[in-house]
């Protein structure tokens, strides 16, 4: 109970440091900063932002490379669903374990959300990271109205 009573509490661990992910990472207990999980591995960009998987790693790091100021993990309206990032009013997906039922279900209802409140989705795809020079170029695109270019 003691050691308890002088932990942090959550709100001060997610002030400080973002999340416990990222303080066993800080303190050397995940001394490679990744940890594997059933799926994806978890690691940290390179603008300290959580990740679940090396390929929103790949594109949270390509957003900060390209100075676009970008969320992670901001709720879709009226509903407990994240998407994986935000740029202005646009947001950003990475469908990674497209073609999982319960998976492609969510796929779904976050389209269905973002139209009824007419939320601009980009939708990124395992097939898009391995053509990911193309796609950058895309994807740049489809972002040049939120970030003024």
């Amino acid at each position: 109970m003691r050691i308890a009573q002088r932990s942090p509490t959550a709100a001060r661990i997610k002030r400080t440091h973002g999340s416990w992910f990222q303080v066993l990472v800080a303190s050397g207990v995940i001394p490679t900063g990744t940890l594997r999980g059933s799926r994806g591995t978890r690691c940290l960009a390179n603008d300290g932002h959580e990740c679940l998987s090396i390929a929103e790693k790949t594109i949270d790091d390509w957003l900060t490379s390209h100075n676009i100021q970008h969320e992670k993990e901001p709720s879709y309206p009226n509903s407990r669903l994240r998407a994986d990032f935000k740029v202005g009013s646009l947001l950003i997906e990475y469908f990674g374990l497209v073609g999982a039922l319960e998976y492609d279900r969510k796929i779904v209802e976050k389209r269905k959300i973002a139209n009824a409140h007419g939320i601009r989705l980009v939708e990124i795809y395992p097939t898009d990271l391995v053509n990911w020079n193309t796609e950058q170029k895309k994807i740049l695109s489809l972002l040049e109205n939120e970030i003024g270019s």
